[in-house]
């Protein structure tokens, strides 16, 4: 049986977060649980995601 590479998937999570920052919370939670990277709508660079 022939063991298949394992690639790694590259993960963003973007998130807006209003009020009282749950959505925030919520949101470095599941980056952690990922392994993805995570930004605000405001520290989002369009030049960065195009080079990925």
């Amino acid at each position: 049986m022939e063991r298949q590479a394992r690639t790694e998937t590259k993960c963003l999570i973007v998130v807006h977060s209003y009020h009282h920052n749950n959505t925030l919370k919520i949101a470095n939670v599941i980056s952690k649980v990922l392994n993805a990277d995570l930004k605000t709508v405001e520290n989002i660079n369009i030049e960065e995601l195009d080079r990925n």
